[in-house]
Protein backbone atom coordinates (compact mmCIF):
# COMPACT_ATOMS: atom_id res chain seq x y z
CA UNK A 1 0.00 0.00 0.00
CA UNK A 2 1.43 3.15 -1.03
CA UNK A 3 1.46 6.38 1.06
CA UNK A 4 -0.97 8.42 -1.09
CA UNK A 5 -3.25 5.63 -0.53
CA UNK A 6 -3.72 5.89 3.76
CA UNK A 7 -6.29 7.76 4.87
CA UNK A 8 -6.71 10.47 7.83
CA UNK A 9 -8.39 9.12 10.80
CA UNK A 10 -12.33 10.23 10.89
CA UNK A 11 -11.65 12.70 13.60
CA UNK A 12 -9.21 14.70 11.55
CA UNK A 13 -11.91 15.47 8.63
CA UNK A 14 -13.11 19.16 7.98
CA UNK A 15 -15.62 20.26 5.07
CA UNK A 16 -14.53 23.83 3.67
CA UNK A 17 -16.79 25.91 1.54
CA UNK A 18 -15.22 28.82 -1.00
CA UNK A 19 -16.40 31.55 -2.96
CA UNK A 20 -13.32 31.17 -5.30
CA UNK A 21 -11.72 28.24 -7.20
CA UNK A 22 -8.79 26.23 -5.00
CA UNK A 23 -5.57 25.24 -6.44
CA UNK A 24 -5.78 21.74 -7.69
CA UNK A 25 -1.71 21.39 -6.25
CA UNK A 26 -3.81 21.40 -2.80
CA UNK A 27 -5.26 17.95 -2.93
CA UNK A 28 -4.18 14.78 -4.70
CA UNK A 29 -6.85 13.72 -7.20
CA UNK A 30 -7.76 10.00 -7.70
CA UNK A 31 -10.75 10.36 -10.26
CA UNK A 32 -12.59 13.06 -11.40
CA UNK A 33 -15.62 13.89 -13.74
CA UNK A 34 -16.87 17.55 -14.91
CA UNK A 35 -20.62 18.44 -16.00
CA UNK A 36 -21.86 20.82 -17.87
CA UNK A 37 -25.23 22.60 -17.27
CA UNK A 38 -26.32 25.84 -19.38
CA UNK A 39 -26.28 27.85 -15.91
CA UNK A 40 -23.22 26.03 -14.68
CA UNK A 41 -20.10 23.82 -14.98
CA UNK A 42 -19.38 21.20 -12.05
CA UNK A 43 -16.14 19.48 -11.56
CA UNK A 44 -16.12 16.58 -8.79
CA UNK A 45 -12.99 14.89 -7.69
CA UNK A 46 -12.24 12.26 -5.52
CA UNK A 47 -9.21 12.41 -3.47
CA UNK A 48 -7.03 11.02 -0.69
CA UNK A 49 -8.94 12.59 1.85
CA UNK A 50 -12.22 12.79 0.65
CA UNK A 51 -13.82 15.22 -2.42
CA UNK A 52 -13.24 18.33 -3.79
CA UNK A 53 -16.45 19.94 -5.68
CA UNK A 54 -15.80 23.08 -8.02
CA UNK A 55 -18.74 24.97 -9.72
CA UNK A 56 -18.55 27.80 -11.90
CA UNK A 57 -21.59 29.90 -12.55
CA UNK A 58 -20.91 32.70 -14.55
CA UNK A 59 -18.17 35.06 -12.89
CA UNK A 60 -18.64 33.06 -9.61
CA UNK A 61 -16.52 30.16 -8.85
CA UNK A 62 -17.26 27.79 -5.42
CA UNK A 63 -15.35 24.85 -4.31
CA UNK A 64 -16.46 22.37 -1.81
CA UNK A 65 -13.32 20.39 -0.06
CA UNK A 66 -13.78 17.47 2.14
CA UNK A 67 -10.18 17.06 3.75
CA UNK A 68 -8.18 16.70 6.65
CA UNK A 69 -8.48 19.33 9.41
CA UNK A 70 -4.55 19.97 8.90
CA UNK A 71 -4.85 20.26 5.30
CA UNK A 72 -3.18 23.64 3.67
CA UNK A 73 -5.99 25.45 2.34
CA UNK A 74 -6.27 29.38 2.10
CA UNK A 75 -8.30 31.65 4.32
CA UNK A 76 -9.53 33.94 1.38
CA UNK A 77 -13.10 33.64 0.54
CA UNK A 78 -13.79 30.69 3.24
CA UNK A 79 -17.42 30.87 3.92
CA UNK A 80 -17.67 27.58 5.55
CA UNK A 81 -15.04 24.97 7.51
CA UNK A 82 -17.07 22.32 9.99
CA UNK A 83 -14.87 19.20 11.43
CA UNK A 84 -17.16 15.62 9.64
CA UNK A 85 -16.81 14.18 13.12
CA UNK A 86 -20.14 15.15 14.31
CA UNK A 87 -23.53 14.96 12.56
CA UNK A 88 -24.55 18.57 11.64
CA UNK A 89 -26.09 20.81 8.93
CA UNK A 90 -25.67 24.17 7.74
CA UNK A 91 -26.80 26.76 5.34
CA UNK A 92 -25.82 29.35 3.80
CA UNK A 93 -26.91 32.32 1.17
CA UNK A 94 -23.73 32.75 -1.14
CA UNK A 95 -23.58 35.94 -3.22
CA UNK A 96 -27.03 36.89 -3.59
CA UNK A 97 -26.96 33.90 -6.33
CA UNK A 98 -27.37 30.66 -4.81
CA UNK A 99 -28.38 28.77 -1.32
CA UNK A 100 -25.83 25.90 -0.17
CA UNK A 101 -27.34 23.32 2.22
CA UNK A 102 -24.99 20.76 3.57
CA UNK A 103 -24.96 17.77 5.96
CA UNK A 104 -23.09 15.29 6.96
CA UNK A 105 -22.65 12.27 9.27
CA UNK A 106 -20.27 10.05 11.06
CA UNK A 107 -21.88 6.25 10.72
CA UNK A 108 -19.92 3.54 13.25
CA UNK A 109 -21.19 0.35 11.98
CA UNK A 110 -20.94 -3.03 12.91
CA UNK A 111 -18.24 -4.97 11.17
CA UNK A 112 -20.52 -7.17 8.96
CA UNK A 113 -23.00 -4.50 8.07
CA UNK A 114 -19.84 -2.36 7.33
CA UNK A 115 -19.05 -4.32 4.51
CA UNK A 116 -22.26 -4.74 3.44
CA UNK A 117 -22.85 -1.12 3.10
CA UNK A 118 -19.01 -1.29 1.01
CA UNK A 119 -20.22 -3.83 -1.62
CA UNK A 120 -23.10 -1.51 -2.15
CA UNK A 121 -21.75 1.43 -2.70
CA UNK A 122 -19.11 -0.37 -5.19
CA UNK A 123 -22.40 -0.94 -7.13
CA UNK A 124 -23.04 2.51 -6.63
CA UNK A 125 -20.31 3.49 -7.45
CA UNK A 126 -20.42 1.97 -11.12
CA UNK A 127 -23.64 3.92 -12.53
CA UNK A 128 -23.82 7.11 -14.49
CA UNK A 129 -23.59 9.59 -12.67
CA UNK A 130 -21.08 8.52 -9.85
CA UNK A 131 -17.96 8.10 -9.39
CA UNK A 132 -15.77 5.57 -7.27
CA UNK A 133 -12.21 5.39 -5.69
CA UNK A 134 -11.13 1.96 -4.24
CA UNK A 135 -8.19 2.75 -1.77
CA UNK A 136 -5.77 0.25 -1.54
CA UNK A 137 -5.98 -2.47 1.54
CA UNK A 138 -3.19 -3.80 4.29
CA UNK A 139 -3.60 -7.51 2.43
CA UNK A 140 -4.28 -8.10 -0.94
CA UNK A 141 -7.81 -9.76 0.01
CA UNK A 142 -8.77 -6.77 2.04
CA UNK A 143 -11.21 -4.67 -0.04
CA UNK A 144 -9.60 -1.43 1.63
CA UNK A 145 -11.42 2.32 1.87
CA UNK A 146 -13.74 3.80 -0.66
CA UNK A 147 -14.88 6.98 -1.59
CA UNK A 148 -17.79 7.28 -3.50
CA UNK A 149 -19.61 10.35 -5.40
CA UNK A 150 -23.39 10.05 -6.26
CA UNK A 151 -24.32 13.63 -8.45
CA UNK A 152 -27.61 15.01 -9.29
CA UNK A 153 -27.22 17.63 -11.76
CA UNK A 154 -30.27 19.81 -12.39
CA UNK A 155 -30.75 22.83 -14.24
CA UNK A 156 -31.57 25.05 -11.57
CA UNK A 157 -29.38 22.91 -8.66
CA UNK A 158 -26.57 20.65 -8.00
CA UNK A 159 -26.96 17.60 -5.65
CA UNK A 160 -23.70 15.97 -4.27
CA UNK A 161 -24.11 12.96 -2.15
CA UNK A 162 -20.66 11.78 -1.08
CA UNK A 163 -19.73 8.44 0.97
CA UNK A 164 -16.08 8.29 2.22
CA UNK A 165 -15.13 4.61 4.28
CA UNK A 166 -12.98 4.05 7.00
CA UNK A 167 -12.33 0.13 7.42
CA UNK A 168 -9.95 0.56 10.21
CA UNK A 169 -13.10 2.93 12.14
CA UNK A 170 -15.93 0.56 10.62
CA UNK A 171 -17.33 4.31 9.69
CA UNK A 172 -18.89 5.54 6.89
CA UNK A 173 -18.92 9.78 6.58
CA UNK A 174 -22.07 10.78 4.43
CA UNK A 175 -22.23 14.31 2.88
CA UNK A 176 -25.42 16.05 1.07
CA UNK A 177 -24.82 19.30 -0.57
CA UNK A 178 -27.27 21.40 -2.51
CA UNK A 179 -26.20 24.31 -4.77
CA UNK A 180 -29.63 25.47 -5.48
CA UNK A 181 -29.56 28.47 -7.97
CA UNK A 182 -33.13 29.68 -8.55
CA UNK A 183 -31.75 33.44 -7.75
CA UNK A 184 -29.27 33.04 -10.39
CA UNK A 185 -32.77 32.23 -12.59
CA UNK A 186 -34.54 34.69 -11.59
CA UNK A 187 -31.56 37.76 -12.34
CA UNK A 188 -30.94 36.28 -15.49
CA UNK A 189 -34.54 36.75 -16.66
Amino acid sequence: MSMLDLRPKVTSLSLSLFARPIHPELYDTRCSKTLIQDLYTAQVHLTTTGHVLSLQLGELSYTEIAGGLSQPLPQQCQLLRRSLSNNRSSKLQCDGVMSYQVSHQVEVLPPHLFWKIQEELVEEGNKKNSLLFRFGGETRLDLGAIGCVSIEPRREKFLLHTFHTFPTDYAVIKTQSLFNFQEALVKGS
